[in-house]
């Protein structure tokens, strides 16, 4: 979308009323857009770029320069951080969205480099309604974005919705406390084991439970797999055949890392 003052001055105050106003409806942001060239429903993406030295930086060519990169975006700068809307039209496919995106990524990341930016990503969604949404998933997937690792700055919030959901939770009670007792006495007793069986199992469910691909990931005779996962179940009375256990037993190596992260940060 080529970048002029007014267009973007209408996008900052229709963003602000999204995200800040709960009464605001469905009908409501159709009238406030009649006279914008924003559709109220296509395939957008909500992109958050935290730039450290944003008070301190010409924010009109910063934002001129992304609208000029990016031809189907409205961008704003909200809080200190600049939000960029990205807009599809609402009937492409799914690999043509993706093509779509990497092209966004590789176009941004020259963009991150010099300003060294994060970028967080919000899920797709299709009504503008939903940007209020989009907003908390951008912004959380930035806020959580130091685990795991990642070095090429973009953090999608797709990968960070259990630790979001571990986050509040947390805030509430420890986290901790819902996870499985019999994985805790496997950590408790196989860390110092020379096998790990913790990686074993973990790889195991991650699988579906598929002896041949879990021996192929861990670089292990698949008959050392069936021994160890047969030990774990005779050991620790867990049973890898019930989906609900299974499920327990995965949100438990969650809850785990997510432990970690609290305390390596």
């Amino acid at each position: 979308m080529k970048f002029t003052i007014a267009k973007r001055q209408k996008f900052d105050y229709l963003f602000a009323e999204i995200i800040e106003s709960e009464s605001l409806t469905e009908l409501d942001i159709q009238d406030k857009i009649k006279f914008t060239e924003i559709d109220y429903e296509a395939s957008y993406r909500l992109l958050c770029l935290d730039l450290p030295f944003l008070n301190e930086l010409p924010n009109e060519h910063i934002l001129h320069e992304i609208s000029d990169s990016l031809i189907k975006s409205y961008t704003t700068i909200y809080k200190n951080k600049v939000y960029i809307l990205l807009v599809d039209a609402i009937n492409l496919t799914d690999i043509q969205k993706k093509q779509n995106l990497n092209f966004t990524f590789t176009v941004l990341s020259g963009i991150l480099k010099r300003y060294n930016a994060r970028c967080g990503i919000s899920l797709p969604f299709c009504k503008l309604k939903q940007m209020s949404e989009a907003y908390l998933q951008a912004t959380s997937a930035l806020d959580l974005g130091n685990f795991p690792k990642k070095n090429d700055g973009y953090f999608d919030y797709n990968d960070y919705r259990i630790f979001h959901l571990l986050t509040i939770c947390n805030d509430k009670t420890p986290i901790k406390n819902f996870s499985n007792p019999k994985l805790l006495k496997i950590y408790e007793n196989e860390n110092n084991k020379k096998a790990d069986r913790l990686q074993i199992l973990r790889t195991y469910l991650e699988n579906n439970c598929k002896i041949t691909e879990t021996a192929l990931e861990l670089h292990m005779h698949r008959n050392s797999i069936i021994y160890h996962i047969q030990q774990i179940e005779e050991l620790y009375q867990i049973n890898t055949n019930d989906f609900k256990e299974r499920l327990d037993l995965m949100l438990t190596f969650e809850i785990m890392d997510f432990i970690n992260y609290q305390t390596q940060g």
